[in-house]
């Protein structure tokens, strides 16, 4: 069963939009949270994808966050833990 969870847009200080989607999947016997961020600046496009069991996805957030904020300086911030 899969369910989705959210759909957040934002852009960089250069104007490039941020999108971030979560899901979860499950069999019935395991849960798999995953969130996928992508942005565009120029022709290039930039993605995240990250998995992990439902019970430990909050651990590696900050992380996450990091390489998210790599993608620029947010002026419309995509905050992973304001969403969860």
């Amino acid at each position: 069963m899969d369910s989705f969870d959210h759909k957040v847009q934002g852009t960089t200080s250069t104007g490039s939009p941020i999108y971030k989607v979560e899901n979860t999947h499950s069999n019935g016997k395991l849960a798999i949270k995953t969130m996928e961020v992508w942005a565009i600046k120029g022709t290039s496009a930039f993605m995240i994808l990250y998995n992990a069991d439902t019970p430990e996805y909050l651990n590696l957030i900050p992380i996450i966050q990091k390489m998210v904020d790599s993608f620029g300086t947010a002026t419309t911030p995509v905050r992973l833990h304001s969403v969860l």
